[in-house]
């Protein structure tokens, strides 16, 4: 029935304005289900930025958890960083140890004796039919043969360069000259890219027909090695490379040169950890203010006098309790410690204290964020690192683990996936509704359309028969 204009031409109704006012009314149903999704939209959306959120702490705290063994940075000093360098992580055990780097890991090199005039001479001129070079690289299960092809048209750079294409990262080859610009000598290099005995030996074959032509029958072999450290305390250990991570947990060694009597101290590093426990702090309170912010209910003067604002989770608990648990975690963690261990060898009582979150400097203060004491925390550093260790990895523990609090509002069914999950629901059940609604205003128009309808055809049937009366009644008084 759209496009229908009613404008009470017969009855003087204006059938139109009357309809649109009645429909708008009904609509007037329709705004707070409305207001409703959007409510939810919204609480959704800021669901979404405080799992964020989580997500970010979780990885500031992450660090800081048992199974990373990183809850302390450390670093290390090198009495000589020309022989060694090294680093260390949160795993390595603060302490001292010295070694000897007796030999360095080193790859095997065969260099042929043969020299040429220029890097494009051709080789083996009168070679009759290609013939080939065997290079075996590595040794026992790791050895790898390859075949690299000689014909009477190839160059010294043509050898060389066929070589490098074998394997790259296996096996390289190089023009070195010799002698000098002048007088050029060029000689041919093969090199093992890889450096130990297992992987870095190197031999080479050449077919007898080849070193019939007067060229590479002689070589200079560089033996491959591997590096050798003597560690006091320990004795040697050999590695296949320079880098060795695998001695002492938490510390790399990059090995540079031989030399005895090299130092090594690690230390627990108190400003990196401090810095890192106040991103961790600021990490938190970035929660902390979000959900205060977006749990707020605002008295707002209007126009028509006051009204509530509401944030937009301040209407589901789960933010609150999650912030709730936070802080409970944090109030509560405590370090190991024992006051009533056995007396030492005096017969007196040893007191072992107990370290609490006031400690190393962690507090709630009254606008319910976290605050840091950066001198107290170095100070509990300093006095007792592994009881501060251990409260960073039982805090990180409780908080991080699969199952702890963030895992349990994050993951795919957590608390913030069944709050969302819940509005969702609700959501569809209001645009259902308001379809029905919409349905029944639409049903409501069409009838007031057809009740104008039939209004005006009356109206007008009885305006056309008052007028043929007054015509009649006319024509009679005339």
């Amino acid at each position: 029935m759209a496009g229908i204009n009613f404008s009470g031409i017969a009855s003087g109704i204006d059938g139109n304005a009357i309809i649109d006012a009645t429909v708008e009314s009904k609509k007037l149903i329709k705004k707070p289900l409305q207001s409703k999704i959007d409510s939810n939209k919204l609480e959704n959306e800021s669901l979404d930025k405080l799992k964020e959120k989580l997500l970010t702490l979780q990885d500031a705290l992450g660090s800081f958890a048992t199974f990373t063994g990183q809850a302390v940075s450390k670093n290390i000093v090198v009495s000589d960083e020309n022989k060694v360098t090294a680093a260390a992580s949160g795993e390595a055990k603060a302490g001292t140890f010295s070694l000897d780097v007796l030999q360095l890991a080193s790859s095997g090199r065969v260099t042929f004796d043969s020299t040429f005039a220029s890097v494009d001479t051709k080789i083996a001129p009168n070679l009759a039919t290609p013939k080939n070079i065997t290079i075996n690289i590595g040794q026992g299960t790791n050895q790898d043969t390859f075949e690299v092809e000689i014909s009477s048209e190839t160059t010294l750079s043509d050898l060389a360069r066929k070589i490098s294409d074998l394997k790259p990262g296996k096996i390289s080859s190089s023009v070195v000259n010799v002698g000098d610009s002048s007088n050029p000598q060029f000689k041919l290099m093969i090199s093992g890219a890889e450096t130990g005995e297992q992987l870095g030996s190197i031999s080479v074959n050449v077919d007898p027909e080849i070193t019939n032509q007067g060229i590479f029958s002689s070589s200079q072999n560089v033996i491959a090695k591997n590096a050798r450290i003597r560690v006091d305390g320990i004795g040697i250990i050999e590695r296949s490379k320079n880098l060795i991570n695998d001695v002492f947990p938490g510390v790399s060694l990059e090995l540079k040169q031989a030399g005895n009597g090299i130092s090594l101290r690690v230390n627990n590093d108190s400003d990196k950890t401090t810095k890192r426990v106040e991103d961790l702090v600021t990490s938190i309170n970035s929660v902390i203010e979000f959900v205060t912010k977006e749990s707020r209910i605002s008295r707002v003067n209007g126009e028509r006098g006051p009204t509530n604002e509401f944030g937009s989770l301040s209407k589901t608990r789960v933010d609150n309790q999650l912030v709730t648990s936070l802080r409970s975690i944090l109030s509560q963690i405590k370090s190991t410690g024992n006051s009533d261990l056995p007396a030492d060898g005096s017969g007196r009582t040893v007191f072992d204290p107990v370290l609490v979150p006031a400690d190393i400097g962690l507090a709630t203060g009254r606008d319910g964020l976290i605050s840091f004491n950066k001198t107290e925390f170095q100070k509990a550093m300093s006095n007792s690192p592994d009881k501060v260790t251990n409260m960073l990895q039982k805090l990180a523990d409780k908080v991080t683990s699969t199952g702890g609090l963030i895992n349990s509002y994050t993951t795919f069914d957590g608390l913030l996936a069944q709050t969302k999950k819940s509005n969702e629901t609700e959501n569809d059940s209001l645009s259902n509704r308001m379809l029905r609604i919409d349905d029944n205003i639409e049903k409501q128009r069409q009838y007031l359309v057809k009740l104008f309808a039939k209004l005006e055809e009356k109206t007008g049937k009885l305006n056309s028969t008052s007028t043929s009366l007054s015509s009649i009644a006319n024509l009679k008084n005339s």
